[in-house]
C-alpha cells in the first residue's frame, strides 16, 4: 500500500536511473505529483551494451526502445560520460532508422538537447586510504617492496566476460612477460575461461588474486605501478579512475570512455614502452588535475547544479 505521507510532501524533482521507465512512473504517481521534474541519470545504455559471453546476442529491440521512451519522458538527462551519451544517441538513431515508423527524428533531437554529461562522484582513493600526497613514493617503480622490481599491474575489473579477460595473455606477452599482476574486482557467477588461462600463463607472477575489503583494495592500488583495462564495456570506469588517482599509470585501450579519462598527450602509454622516469611525476599530476571533475566534492557540486537547473526550467 502507498504511504500517503510520502505523497503529501513537497518534492523538488525525481532522480532516477536509466533502468526506470519514466512514462510508467508518471502514470503510477498521484496526479498532483506528475508535474514534478524527472531527471534521469544514465549509468549505462542498452544500445551499446555488449553481447553475451557466447557472442550471440539474443536480445530484441525491447531494451533500446525502453531506453528511448524513458529518455523521451525525462525532463533532463545526465550521462556518466561523453562516450555513454554519444553511443546512446548514435545507437538510438540506428534503431529509429530501421523502424518502419517515420517522423521520430524530433524525439531524438529533443533527447540530445536536454542531455548533459556529469562524471559520477569518485572518492579520492589516496586521501581515503590515508596514503598522503601522490608523491608518497616519487619513484613508484616496483612499489610492491619485495626486492622484485618488475612493474606491478593491477586489473581491477569484475571477473566477467564483458571486461575482456581473454585479452590478458596478449597484454602480458606484449611486455615479454616482464610484469607482475594484481587481479582485483568482484567475482560473481561462472568465471570466464580466459581468467583460468591467464592464471596458468602468469603463474607466480600473479602476486594477488582475490576480492578484498576496501582498505586492502586501496593498498593494492597504491602498490601497483600501472592499471590495465581490457574491457569491452565501460560507460565510465570508476575502478580505473580510483587506480589513476592512486598514482597508477594508464594502460588503457583507445575505446569506450577511456580516452576521456586521460589527457590526450598521455594516451597510448604501456609498460612495453614506459615513459621516461623524469616525466612520470608530471604524468600523474596531469592525470590527477584532468580527473578533478570526477573527485566527489566537485562532481557532486556539478550534479547538484544540473538538478537545480532542471527544477528551475520546469517551474
Amino acid at each position: 500500500m502507498r504511504d500517503a505521507g510520502v505523497y503529501d510532501q513537497h518534492w523538488d524533482c525525481i532522480v532516477c536511473t536509466s533502468l526506470l521507465p519514466v512514462g510508467e512512473l508518471r502514470g503510477l504517481l498521484p496526479p498532483a505529483m506528475r508535474s514534478i521534474p524527472v531527471v534521469m541519470y544514465v549509468h549505462e545504455n542498452q544500445v551499446a551494451y555488449p553481447a553475451g559471453a557466447t557472442g550471440a546476442d539474443a536480445r530484441d529491440l525491447h531494451a533500446p526502445v525502453t531506453d528511448l521512451v524513458a529518455l523521451a519522458g525525462a525532463d533532463a538527462v545526465i550521462f556518466t560520460s561523453q562516450w555513454n551519451r554519444q553511443s546512446c544517441l548514435d545507437g538510438l538513431g540506428s534503431v529509429l532508422d530501421a523502424s518502419p515508423v517515420r517522423g521520430l527524428e524530433g524525439t531524438l533531437k529533443a533527447i540530445e538537447s536536454k542531455s548533459q554529461v556529469c562524471w559520477p562522484p569518485v572518492e579520492d582513493s589516496v586521501a581515503e586510504a590515508n596514503l598522503g600526497a601522490i608523491e608518497h613514493n616519487p619513484d613508484k617503480s616496483g612499489r610492491y617492496e619485495d626486492g622484485d622490481h618488475r612493474p606491478v599491474v593491477c586489473w581491477p575489473h569484475r571477473h566477467q566476460h564483458d571486461k575482456g579477460p581473454d585479452d590478458l595473455i596478449a597484454c602480458d606477452q606484449a611486455c615479454d612477460g616482464a610484469l607482475r599482476w594484481v587481479l582485483l574486482g568482484e567475482r560473481r557467477g561462472p568465471e570466464p575461461p580466459g581468467l583460468a588461462a591467464f592464471r596458468a600463463h602468469a603463474g607466480d607472477r600473479i602476486i594477488h588474486d582475490g576480492y578484498c575489503d576496501r582498505g586492502t583494495y586501496l593498498q593494492w592500488l597504491a602498490r601497483s605501478d600501472w592499471v590495465c583495462s581490457t574491457a569491452q564495456h565501460e560507460f565510465f570506469g570508476i575502478a580505473v579512475v580510483e587506480a589513476l588517482l592512486s598514482g597508477c599509470l594508464p594502460w588503457l585501450p583507445g575505446r569506450l570512455s577511456y580516452p576521456e579519462l586521460v589527457p590526450a598527450q598521455w594516451h597510448g602509454l604501456t609498460p612495453a614502452a614506459p615513459p621516461q622516469a623524469e616525466s612520470i611525476d608530471q604524468i600523474r599530476a596531469d592525470i590527477r588535475s584532468h580527473l578533478g571533475p570526477a573527485i566527489a566534492p566537485e562532481a557532486v557540486r556539478r550534479l547538484e547544479a544540473l538538478l537545480q537547473a532542471a527544477v528551475c526550467t520546469r517551474q
